[in-house]
């Protein structure tokens, strides 16, 4: 979204925003907010990528929901025309655990299952057979895709 878009009330210009990108059926009235401000980075050149938004929700059942359907929509969102993406904000020492993940996630992403990564970073698998099972860390990850390989290369 542009720079300066929200105006001078960034907490009331972004619960209208939501309504309008979840719609009503979503929120009956704009959510209350404590906060919303731009990242406190540089202030972008012309032509550069805005800077994300920060969103402090007064219920935390209120951003549950918002990312839950954020990402039941992921990719799909959009605000006037331009797409948009609603993520957590995590610490950097999560956002560090969690990476550790990515490698791992993408393989069993090919191998059909569906790997999520709950907070802060445990990851659960539903295998392409529904069974779910839950992996407290990324060694036990690795682990189980040797095993998996192994079971599929000993069936052919």
């Amino acid at each position: 979204m542009p720079e300066m878009i929200e105006g001078p009330q960034p907490s009331k210009f972004f619960a209208e925003f939501l309504v309008e990108v979840f719609g009503a059926s979503l929120f009956a009235s704009p959510p209350e907010l404590d906060r919303a401000h731009r990242a406190l980075t540089a202030k972008p050149k012309p032509g550069e990528r805005p800077r994300s938004v920060i969103i402090r929700f007064h219920k935390f059942q209120t951003k549950d929901l918002v990312i839950r359907e954020a990402r039941k929509q992921r990719g799909k969102l959009q605000y006037r025309g331009t797409q948009i993406f609603i993520n957590e904000d995590y610490s950097p020492e999560v956002l560090e655990m969690r990476a550790e993940y990515r490698v791992v996630m993408k393989e069993l992403y090919t191998l059909g299952m569906r790997p999520s990564l709950h907070y802060p970073s445990k990851l659960f698998i539903t295998t392409s057979d529904g069974k779910k099972k839950q992996l407290p860390s990324v060694q036990e990850a690795r682990e189980f895709l040797k095993a998996h390989r192994r079971e599929t290369m000993e069936a052919t």
